[in-house]
């Protein structure tokens, strides 16, 4: 059986239960596929700017760490009942120094990381390692994997790229650990970027693993008529975090009021958004939705469940998904699984999942529309286009289902995994 070391800094945990649930996923669908896992994150501990504070956090630090090397059970398997999958989690202590400074943070975790893995490597060895995000988990990673001579993946999901190939000792780091290992990127677009920012550089794509099982089939009859729905962070922000949902809100008020192209007013049709938001982010959504006439048609809800997630998309007539750049997009897969047609906006990730054929514009695809980001017009038109589409049937929604999970499903992506791992080892794909 190969056993792996995950590192991963987003990784679910007391503090924050939907942080990096996606490595969950993937950590869920390896041991389903007989790999062992031990997963190694980070506990962030921001140290005073003030010189003796400092130096005694430090020691604390360095007390805890041992403590955390001493102990066999460092890794700790989740409770049942917490949602996690079974595989043991080591949350390392590590010193942020203030200011907060990239280069220095990636030392510390690489330190963290490096004196963890040996320890535990003596007491039982590890195959490879695994990490998710290039910087600092993969050049971590790297340096560990250089200590116990075996190999290593990195798989980047990483919305923030831009700002690590813009500094050059960060993409030098980064370059670095790429080439030292095998890296995966979630998407093709993904991967295009990170071309872009190290010609020359080798990868494949492997999507994220999506636990479909738990999004059921629902057909048309069984749905509402005038419900679109969009699931995610509802974070006022803009930038890299936008979610898009003042484009989202803008289009939504055009197709409401019958001004979008071919379009009729639809004063019956709602939006329903479940995610989580801090107080002044719903303050502000309601002071735009009020401001475009659509106060009473839009439901701001909180994070939800996985299995409640899966209900609303159920009900669901649309699927909406305004950001203007994704990785992946397991929102969508999840959609489509339940048989839920997707409008979504060109931003990488979920037009690759819809099978964009095309790179520009407006596209009808067998699973929804695509329309070009940060423009409410002609997302509005391409919610009118679905809506139509919805009234004629002119969807094959089981088809959807079967597409997305041959190639979103996690039990499918843990038999790509497995292969990669059995190249990286040498050992057939059954070890």
């Amino acid at each position: 059986m190969t056993r792996i070391l995950v590192v991963a800094r987003w990784y679910p945990a007391h503090d924050d239960p939907v942080r990096g649930v996606f490595v969950a996923d993937q950590v869920g669908a390896l041991l389903g596929a007989g790999v062992e896992a031990v997963v190694a994150s980070f506990e962030n501990h921001y140290l005073s700017r003030e010189a003796r504070q400092r130096a005694a956090e430090e020691r604390a630090y360095r007390g805890a760490m041992a403590l955390a090397l001493a102990r066999p059970d460092a890794a700790v398997v989740p409770p049942p009942g917490s949602g996690l999958p079974p595989a043991p989690v080591a949350r390392l202590p590590v010193m942020i120094p203030a200011p907060r400074e990239p280069l220095t943070e990636g030392s510390t975790h690489a330190e963290a990381l490096a004196a963890f893995a040996v320890a535990a490597h003596s007491r039982r060895p590890f195959d490879l390692l695994h990490a998710h995000t290039g910087y600092p988990d993969g050049a971590a990673a790297a340096a560990a994997a250089g200590r116990l001579g075996v190999p290593y993946a990195i798989t980047e999901h990483s919305r923030g790229l831009d700002a690590i190939f813009a500094d050059e000792a960060l993409r030098a780091r980064y370059a670095a650990a790429a080439a030292g290992g095998r890296l995966l990127a979630v998407s093709g677009p993904l991967a295009d970027r990170i071309r872009a920012a190290l010609p020359g550089i080798e990868l494949e794509v492997v999507p994220n693993a999506v636990p479909l099982a738990g999004f059921p089939f629902r057909d048309a009859a069984q749905r509402e008529s005038a419900e679109l729905l969009f699931v995610g962070s509802r974070r006022a922000t803009t930038g890299v975090d936008s979610k898009g949902i003042d484009v989202l809100f803008e289009a939504f008020a055009l197709v409401r009021r019958g001004a979008a192209a071919a379009g009729r007013p639809r004063p019956d049709l709602a939006l329903r958004l479940v995610g989580g938001a801090r107080p002044e982010d719903d303050a502000a959504w309601r002071a735009l939705a009020g401001r475009l006439g659509i106060g009473d048609a839009v439901r701001l809800e909180p994070a939800a469940r996985r299995d409640e997630v899966a209900a609303a998309m159920a009900r669901a007539t649309l699927f909406v998904h305004a950001s203007p750049w994704e990785t992946f997009g397991v929102v969508v897969a999840e959609a489509l699984a339940t048989g839920l047609p997707v409008v979504t906006t060109r931003s990488g990730g979920p037009e690759e999942i819809l099978g964009a054929t095309r790179s520009e514009g407006p596209e009808s695809l067998p699973g929804g529309e695509l329309a070009p980001r940060n423009d409410p017009p002609a997302l509005a038109e391409a919610i009118e286009r679905a809506l139509g589409r919805v009234e004629r049937a002119g969807f094959d929604r089981a088809a959807m289902r079967r597409d997305a999970l041959a190639r979103f499903d996690a039990a499918a992506v843990a038999v790509q995994l497995r292969a990669i791992y059995a190249e990286m080892t040498g050992r057939g794909a059954g070890s």
